[in-house]
């Protein structure tokens, strides 16, 4: 899989550590729950994997909710992007993941 250049549609601060950032892919893919993307800057080898935020389907606007890791090594370069911007993205990885709600009675 190979890393895609992706403009930034927004960045956005949702709570004092949490910077939501919109991208765009050149085309749509197939995104299922529980799967992630690798998020790097610019001609950097350094990443980081990142869940969308958005609902899964066909889809070509990802949605990501960056936590802001002080000493980090992506997170403090994703929380400086402003709209216009680009970063580097692959993926979709992993497995399809969805959270079984069972009922069971340990009485």
């Amino acid at each position: 899989m190979d890393w895609q250049k992706v403009e930034i549609l927004e960045s956005k601060q949702v709570s004092f550590d949490i910077k939501k950032l919109v991208v765009k892919l050149s085309g749509k893919v197939a995104v299922k729950a529980g799967q992630h993307f690798e998020l790097r800057m610019l001609g950097e080898n350094v990443s980081r994997k990142y869940s969308i935020t958005n609902e899964a389907g066909e889809i070509e606007i990802l949605e990501f909710g960056v936590q802001l890791k002080q000493g980090g090594a992506v997170s403090p370069k994703l929380w400086e992007l402003k709209v216009g911007d680009y970063l580097e993205i692959r993926g979709p990885h992993g497995t399809s993941f969805i959270w079984e709600n069972t009922t069971e009675n340990s009485n």
